[in-house]
């Protein structure tokens, strides 16, 4: 059973019918990305696709990023980026580096995530590799060296809503 199925069997929705949602456009491949507000169909508890994760109120202290483990005991990270929330897979990708404090990074082409360790770079609406293994200091060369072969792998990312009360419902695709 994958990480998807498992996750969906241990939530309940509970969304109420004619919420608005807040949502970010996730696996585009344009390079134009633009922030949207999108209304439709209320979540409802007979929708398993959304599920919900956390309140945008556990953001404290200034902190962008909130790392959640879900009831089958998977991780992930959520990112507030302004008004906007994204979600990621827990770890990196290069050297499965834990991402609850990556640098979260407004750039002219949309947010991305920079791993603490090796300094690899995401897009967070794609979960592209924006830069892999950057050799800019000391620690990363070494890294960036033992990874300088390595086919570069995109960071798992998944659509996040936020409803009306500020209740975060994440889409787990099925792998």
């Amino acid at each position: 059973m994958g990480f998807a199925t498992s996750a969906l069997q241990h939530h309940h929705l509970l969304a109420a019918a004619g919420e608005t949602w807040r949502s970010k456009g996730f696996g585009s491949s344009s390079k134009t990305k633009s922030k949207r507000k999108r209304s439709g169909p209320a979540l409802q508890e007979s929708n398993p696709e959304w599920v919900p994760v956390a309140m945008v109120s556990e953001f404290k202290d200034g902190r962008n990023t909130l790392p959640k483990i879900l009831r089958d005991n998977s991780a992930i990270v959520l990112y507030q980026v302004g008004s906007e929330i994204y979600c990621s897979d827990a770890n990196s990708t290069a050297f499965k580096f834990p991402l609850i404090d990556a640098n979260v990074i407004e750039r002219e082409d949309g947010p991305a995530v920079e791993v603490p360790l090796d300094g690899t770079v995401y897009d967070l609406e794609t979960g592209e590799v924006l830069e892999w293994c950057p050799r800019n200091n000391p620690v990363r060369f070494v890294l960036g060296a033992l990874k300088e072969k390595s086919q570069r792998q995109n960071l798992r990312v998944y659509p996040a809503r936020v409803n009306g009360e500020g209740k975060i419902f994440v889409k787990f695709a099925p792998e």
